[in-house]
């Protein structure tokens, strides 16, 4: 005969049976586990979108403080303009025209009276300093037998209002449609030249206007490109916040179309852009095109070379102009 256990034995049993079969259960996942996967990557999203946001909003805001650097010190431009109007025998003057806004632009026109319908060069510099730093090229550009008319961007040099990476391409239409209202240039016996962040400056411009050529020095394939070179978590964000804090200046685009006859002038050692962004538009360039490296030169002294063979490039190019 079985022993009889009381009431309280067999409740305390049956919990345990219960409690034990409970546990062989699976237990069902909670979708609220802050831990589970897809909360994870639902968290990770959300805070990628909100550096995208970040990021977009620092660009917008500082993107003309990392890009550009203007300088309005012009201590030597009496000296500079009395200079090459003795060693070029050339007429030197300084000129004022409106920007888009109103503002006065200044530039400094370079006349070669000794060669009757000369080409005239619209130089489009970089982004440091003013076109005081720019009289080794328009040394250059004289000796080949072309005029020159080089200006500063707004804000820069004596030229008024602020820098804007936004203002450059519309500030080089100013400087353009001067030339042809204020001095009377047709736009066939007009070079458009860029140098630095101008190549792209000057890319953007031949897409509106007609021209006689373009010279290239010291280019980058593109703004958004050379900026991940330069800051490597640019590379992090897609490629469509670019354009939204910054105009394109894609000279890689412009040089794949059909275009006037093109040069391109890089030095070999150039640290700041390196010459292999010079080979890559050179290579996807179409016809006319012509490259012209200089060994020793890196990105500021392109011009300090009288050995380089870049003025019998340049007077090549320009002859062979029709």
């Amino acid at each position: 005969m079985l022993p009889t256990l009381d009431t309280r034995t067999q409740n305390y049993i049956g919990k345990a049976i219960l409690n034990t079969e409970k546990s062989a259960e699976p237990k069902a996942k909670n979708p609220n586990n802050p831990y589970n996967w897809k909360n994870l990557l639902k968290g990770l999203a959300q805070l990628y979108c909100l550096y995208v946001v970040i990021a977009v909003v620092s660009l917008y805001f500082f993107a003309d403080k990392l890009a550009l650097f203007p300088s309005s010190d012009l201590t030597d431009k009496d000296k500079i303009l009395a200079f090459m109007k003795t060693k070029f025998n050339v007429t030197a003057k300084e000129v004022k025209f409106p920007a888009k806004d109103g503002k006065n632009l200044v530039g400094w026109y370079f006349l070669n009276s000794a060669k009757k319908d000369a080409p005239v060069v619209l130089v489009s510099h970089g982004n440091a300093s003013n076109v005081e730093c720019r009289v080794g090229i328009a040394a250059y550009l004289l000796f080949a037998g072309t005029s020159v008319f080089l200006y500063d961007y707004r804000g820069y040099g004596e030229s008024q209002g602020e820098a804007h990476l936004k203002n450059l391409v519309p500030d080089a239409r100013s400087a353009y449609d001067y030339l042809i209202t204020g001095l009377h240039y047709k736009p066939e016996q007009i070079i458009l030249y860029g140098e630095s962040i101008g190549c792209g400056v000057t890319s953007d411009l031949a897409q509106q206007v007609a021209c006689k050529a373009v010279i290239l020095q010291s280019p980058f394939t593109s703004l958004c490109r050379a900026a991940k070179d330069h800051l490597f978590f640019l590379n992090t964000l897609p490629d469509f916040v670019f354009p939204l804090c910054v105009p394109a200046l894609d000279n890689l685009s412009y040089v794949k179309k059909e275009h006037p006859p093109l040069l391109i002038i890089h030095g070999e050692k150039d640290s700041t852009l390196p010459f292999t962004y010079a080979k890559e538009l050179y290579a996807a360039a179409t016809e006319q095109k012509t490259l012209l490296s200089v060994p020793q030169a890196g990105h500021n002294d392109v011009y300090e070379y009288s050995d380089s063979g870049l003025l019998a490039g340049l007077i090549k190019f320009v002859s062979s102009l029709k």
